[in-house]
């Protein structure tokens, strides 16, 4: 079944006399399930108005029972129908858009089985024009927001430079800077297999003067320079001492000479942090022998140790 609707310039002659009516014309063509026009019969029709799209709210319904002329051609009056739902004069035409569903039973009763949808367009709108020119003003809407900071303008003439302002008061005094100090110092020493006890490294020792609520920073490192060939090797044990006593940092390195080099130099570093009472304080590093199958070195008979020290003092 096909229905054609025809509504858009029957609407004009309804709409341009001095007083807009509150209905519109509304035809179409019927025709059944073969194509062919439905003529000279009754046919039933519900119309739907839908407000926002085609499957928007229904703000308007009404039914008709009219027929069809020889050519298949119904014609109907809309807002003159019998209402099933809202109230023609009512729809706010300025609130679209708006959409016009019909629905067709050909046999002339309710069981509506042809349906079509499209939307309204200017026309039906002159029933908003009508009473659009009596309306009363809406209450106003809230204030925008404000709009961008337009360009700076021109600067101006400068002013007369004022008198000088009185004096401040003196501020508290700052805290007291961070003080630092570093002392460097290198040596060696020939290590022989007799030095089971902790010898000083020669120049590697530094006297110091530690400030109050100061921390001193101790690191040392070198070489340990031995000729060990084959299965054969050489141990010392390394620490730092402080006025005398041995402090915690200590280690021992081993040099083996797997692969039958002329002589080999393994590295050794020591590092620690220190709180000590405010005064003079000796700084040193100390080795001694640790076992080993093998001495000597390169240009010696005994393992050589050289080395630097390097004090650093810092006080918050």
């Amino acid at each position: 079944m096909k229905l054609s609707s025809f509504f858009g310039a029957l609407l004009i002659s309804g709409m341009l006399s001095a007083q807009a009516p509150q209905s519109f014309t509304y035809q179409s063509v019927i025709r059944n399930s073969t194509d062919q026009l439905v003529a000279n019969s009754p046919v039933g029709t519900r119309i739907s108005i839908l407000q926002g799209s085609v499957t928007g709210t229904v703000v308007y319904a009404e039914t008709h029972n009219a027929s069809t002329n020889a050519n298949g051609l119904l014609s109907l009056v809309i807002g003159a129908g019998t209402v099933q739902n809202g109230t023609f004069s009512s729809i706010n035409w300025g609130s679209g858009p708006y959409f016009i569903k019909t629905e067709t039973d050909i046999n002339g009763g309710v069981n509506y089985s042809l349906t079509g949808t499209q939307q309204l367009m200017s026309v039906p709108y002159a029933l908003y024009a009508e009473t659009a020119g009596t309306a009363t003003n809406g209450t106003p809407g809230p204030q925008g927001p404000a709009g961008p900071q337009g360009p700076a303008g021109a600067a101006g003439t400068p002013g007369t430079p004022g008198a000088a302002g009185a004096t401040g008061a003196t501020g508290p005094a700052g805290t007291t800077g961070q003080y630092a100090n570093t002392v460097f110092s290198t040596g060696q020493l020939a290590l022989t297999q007799t030095v089971t006890s902790y010898t000083l490294i020669p120049g590697l020792t530094q006297t110091i003067t530690v400030p109050a609520n100061a921390k001193v920073y101790v690191s040392t490192n070198g070489g340990f320079q031995n000729a060990s060939t084959g299965s054969s090797h050489a141990a010392a044990d390394f620490a730092i001492f402080i006025d005398g006593t041995a402090t915690s940092v200590q280690r021992q390195v081993a040099a083996a000479n797997t692969a039958e080099l002329g002589q080999i130099l393994s590295q050794w570093t020591l590092s620690g942090v220190f709180n000590l009472a405010a005064g003079s304080h000796t700084i040193q590093v100390r080795a001694r022998d640790a076992g080993g199958t093998a001495d000597g070195n390169a240009g010696g008979t005994n393992d050589l140790i050289k080395g630097n020290l390097s004090v650093l003092i810092i006080k918050e």
